[in-house]
Parts: structure tokens; C-alpha cells; sequence
């Protein structure tokens, strides 16, 4: 009887460290600061790599209006369109631009080097566009960014 109560209590502690070792760890990578490491420009096309950004679709879409203004002063994009539509892609930078291969990697044509392409993480795509208007798209599903900056969730196609 003692055994098995003891197996209990230290399958509970297990589960408790195992929750703040969890928790901990997600903390830390939500208070981690997002840096710009570079941009590229194709026309109305922006791509933006970052070291990393927040967990979550709700973080990732608050980081964005937090910072968009910010990053069109220093960097000057987006550039619209005629009609105002443009495009960003958001990539994890990860270890960094490695060299043109077979692999399934996406490569920036204005870089005149054999190191000019990243590993196809992007989890966020943003796209304005007069029909649609502001729209981004994290992991798969799409959010219409109102006037105010509320979002809302648009349905599966």
C-alpha cells in the first residue's frame, strides 16, 4: 500500500515540475524580443526575417500592429501598389541564408551571392488589398485586421 501511494505522490511531483519547467520555458519565449536581422524588396513584395516571434496567432498579429509603423519608417516598406495592395512575408531567420541547392528553400534574387537563401519558415503573410483589405495569415488561418485593429478570425475555405 505505502508503495503504491509513494508511486502516486512522485508521479504528481514528476507532473508538477514537469508543468513549470513548461511554463517557464513558454514565459521566456514569449518576453524574448523580436529583431529584424534583414529585409528584401521584389516591387510590391516584402520579406521580413526575424530571429524568431511570439507563440501565438494572437502574439504574432499584436507584434505586427505594434510594430508595422515603426518598420515602415526605418525600412520603407511596405511599398504599395498602385491600387494600394501589397504584400510581406515574415520568415524565421533560423541559422541563417544558406547556399543555392536542391533543397526546398526559398532564395532572395537580389542578393548576388551563393548564400541567399533561407529555409521556408514564414509564419506570417500579410496581404492588403482593396477587395479583401488587411489580412493575416499565421500558420494556416486568416484574420481580417479591422479599422480599429480588432481581428477576426475568417472561416476555412
Amino acid at each position: 500500500m505505502k508503495a503504491a501511494r509513494l508511486a502516486k505522490v512522485a508521479a504528481s511531483v514528476f507532473l508538477a515540475a514537469v508543468t513549470v519547467v513548461a511554463t517557464a520555458y513558454l514565459l521566456l519565449q514569449q518576453s524574448r524580443p523580436v529583431h529584424i536581422v534583414d529585409i528584401h524588396q521584389d516591387s510590391h513584395f516584402s520579406h521580413i526575417l526575424v530571429t524568431h516571434l511570439p507563440l501565438t496567432d494572437r502574439g504574432k498579429i499584436a507584434w505586427w500592429l505594434r510594430n508595422r509603423q515603426a518598420i515602415q519608417q526605418k525600412y520603407h516598406i511596405p511599398i504599395p501598389d498602385h491600387d494600394g495592395s501589397y504584400s510581406i512575408m515574415i520568415w524565421i531567420f533560423g541559422e541563417g541564408y544558406k547556399q543555392e541547392d536542391d533543397q526546398d528553400r526559398f532564395c532572395f534574387e537580389d542578393m548576388k551571392t551563393s548564400f541567399r537563401c533561407i529555409e521556408k519558415n514564414g509564419p506570417i503573410y500579410i496581404n492588403n488589398s482593396r477587395n479583401r483589405g488587411l489580412i493575416i495569415e499565421t500558420d494556416g488561418r486568416d484574420y481580417r485586421i479591422e479599422a480599429d485593429q480588432s481581428s477576426t478570425r475568417l472561416q476555412d475555405a
